[in-house]
């Protein structure tokens, strides 16, 4: 049940859950509105039928209460001040206890169930219309989204055939790249052996020497020899009269008995 209150533009509603056998069409009051309602800030405890009730008004108009079946003590009526945002005040106020012959404010009945019988009613008549307005909508997002697709197909389209010249370009390209690529491939590895055939012929001692590794760049050719002769001289003074060397330089290692050739190639030597 209700009880709905009315003060200028502030309306206080009171809620309680009625009883079995309680005659809901009865107009039922707050006994606390029969007490003197303060005009302006104020806290007041009043003795009600069957309990006290504390108050705290703010310029005529309620903003906090609490109801207890005991007076309350000094703790708790601390409490009630603190909850209501307010300093804690010691002392309890005077207990009214002086009723008035009329409740203060004006009174609002809500009639739950006109008003419940009255939102069906809306509600029933505004549903047909609701559906209709999303079916609608869904229809024409479905056609929008169609309308995007077939846009997006078509652009797909003219691009494929945008580029399909290009792809054929460039397919084309790298067809002939791989073909250099073998060619040079061929080409290089018959120069090595070229090369290699040349380096072996001019061996100090090929008898006791042997080939370890062999790397080819086209800026230089780098080999390295296992040998009894360390001498990095004789390597030099060797290899320095091969007309497609520009630089020649030996580097020895001793304690594996090794000697590592540089050849830095001439600029037109064609290797």
């Amino acid at each position: 049940m209700t009880n709905i209150v009315w003060q200028n533009s502030v309306a206080q509603v009171w809620c309680w859950h009625a009883e079995d056998g309680v005659n809901k069409k009865h107009r039922y009051l707050i006994e606390t509105r029969f007490f003197p309602r303060p005009e302006a800030t104020q806290l007041q405890l009043l003795d009600s039928d069957q309990g006290y009730e504390a108050q705290y008004w703010l310029q005529g108009i309620l903003k906090e209460s609490h109801w207890w079946e005991k007076k309350p003590d000094q703790s708790v009526w601390q409490n009630f001040q603190r909850a209501a945002g307010l300093e804690a005040q010691d002392e309890l106020p005077v207990i009214i206890t002086q009723k008035q012959a009329q409740p203060w404010g004006k009174d609002y009945k809500l009639d739950q169930n006109a008003l419940f019988i009255s939102l069906e009613s809306i509600l029933w008549k505004a549903f047909p219309m609701a559906l209709a307005f999303l079916l609608s909508w869904q229809g024409t997002q479905i056609y929008l989204l169609q309308q995007d697709i077939k846009a997006q197909h078509r652009q797909q389209s003219e691009l494929s055939r945008q580029i399909e010249p290009i792809l054929q370009t460039r397919n084309k390209i790298q067809d002939d790249q791989r073909f250099l690529n073998q060619v040079a491939g061929l080409w290089k590895g018959h120069r090595q052996l070229l090369l290699l055939d040349q380096v072996i012929a001019k061996l100090p001692d090929p008898a006791n020497m042997k080939v370890m590794l062999w790397e080819y760049s086209s800026e230089q050719l780098r080999f390295t020899l296992q040998t009894n002769n360390t001498d990095p001289s004789l390597f030099v003074k060797t290899y320095s009269d091969l007309a497609w060397g520009k630089e020649v330089s030996a580097q020895p290692d001793a304690r594996t008995g090794q000697i590592t050739v540089i050849i830095r190639f001439q600029a037109d030597a064609g290797v």
